[in-house]
């Protein structure tokens, strides 16, 4: 399983949340995309958590620059290559996010792809409330 995480929006204190509700309701993450702007503590903090709680995982951070929606473009062209791996194997995606235009870029990942879309979940870990074709992965 693959995770997309919007580092500048989703609190870091939640990551436990989400890597427990993670195992408990679909798998093991084996491969992590974390993005956030040039500030960078969140992205690293992020990391760190998440090689803790899944260590055999690869786990790829991108520190963005602080150029507007800079971090959102980032994470959309991890999508890209998470596109491509959809073509060869049976691949399940979360994105963790708020942001529309990621939620965007996540349903049409889903759509260009996919025969089921239960294979890209969305969750947000602020508040919860996304408006999203896709499936809500609750924590």
């Amino acid at each position: 399983m693959i995770i997309l995480i919007d580092c500048d929006n989703q609190p870091v204190s939640q990551s436990n949340r989400l890597f427990n509700a993670i195992q408990q309701k679909i798998g093991i993450v084996s491969c992590a995309f974390l993005v956030g702007n040039s500030h960078g503590e969140h992205v690293k903090t992020w990391g760190l958590n998440t090689r803790k709680k899944f260590p055999s995982a690869i786990i790829d951070i991108t520190v963005a620059t602080n150029r507007k929606e800079s971090a959102d473009a980032n994470l959309i062209m991890k999508m890209a290559y998470v596109k491509a791996l959809f073509s060869i194997d049976s691949v399940c995606c979360i994105v963790v996010t708020e942001d529309n235009q990621i939620i965007a870029a996540a349903e049409i990942l889903a759509d260009d792809n996919l025969k089921e879309k239960r294979r890209v979940y969305i969750t947000n870990l602020r508040n919860g409330n996304v408006k999203t074709s896709l499936p809500l992965l609750n924590c």
